[in-house]
């Protein structure tokens, strides 16, 4: 038997038509649950907005510098996951497929022990580079309210990208569609009622629920992919 067909691949050249159409199907729900991120800091945005300049100032900040030195960082090394399990799972390793998702998660939560130290110490960054002393203070208390849902979202991006390596992207669509449908009305309501903080009490909520989802329907995904996931391992913290 050759090697494609031990792989189950179909030997023939695949149509040009058809190869577009499986890269589409594939690409659209990651797309979509990427998307889902940006719409809760734009819906945050704008809802603080209606508070005024400083409170908008304050968010602005505490979500841009969120971006750069939080979701960017997780992302960026939960992707390397992508490639680390899908060439193990292409090569059928299942044990190197379950060991990525372990390695992954334990170096994502050792950058957030420095992510969450330069976060509950932002505002004395923020002095230094001679922000204002109310709009530090209001994006500090902001970054703090945030950082639970950051570590949501690492185990959320994590297990996506874990299941995007075999194929299975539907769940970054629903897990996205979750979020936008319940961060709007949260948002909303808890900026009324707490102010601007009550928009990091929203952002942190929607990721707790979105992770809870993506952990219920990984665990579902698990029955058709019983060989990838071999348990824990001290062999995942080997190089």
């Amino acid at each position: 038997m050759s090697r494609a067909a031990e792989l189950g691949v179909n030997e023939e050249p695949r149509s040009f038509k058809a190869e577009v159409w499986d890269q589409t199907c594939l690409a659209l729900p990651i797309c979509a649950g990427l998307l889902s991120t940006q719409v809760v800091n734009t819906v945050s945005t704008v809802l603080v907005g209606h508070l005024g300049a400083r409170d908008l100032a304050a968010v602005g900040l505490a979500v841009s510098l969120a971006n750069v030195t939080g979701y960017s960082v997780i992302v960026g090394v939960a992707t390397t996951l992508g490639t680390t399990a899908g060439q193990a799972f292409g090569a059928r390793h299942f044990q190197e497929v379950s060991l990525g998702l372990q390695r992954c998660v334990l170096l994502c939560c050792a950058l957030l022990i420095l992510v969450g130290a330069m976060w509950f110490h932002s505002h004395r960054l923020l002095l230094l580079v001679g922000q204002e002393e109310i709009i530090a203070a209001m994006a500090a208390k902001y970054l703090r309210i945030l950082f639970p849902g950051l570590c949501c979202f690492m185990v959320t991006q994590c297990l996506q990208l874990w299941l995007a390596a075999q194929r299975v992207t539907g769940i970054q669509a629903s897990s996205g569609a979750l979020l936008a449908l319940v961060h709007l009305p949260l948002c909303w309501y808890l900026v009324d009622h707490l102010g601007y903080l009550g928009a990091a009490i929203a952002t942190s909520a929607g990721n707790f629920l979105r992770m809870l989802w993506v952990i219920f329907k990984t665990c579902r995904a698990l029955r058709d992919l019983e060989n990838s996931w071999q348990g824990l391992s001290k062999l995942a913290l080997r190089g």
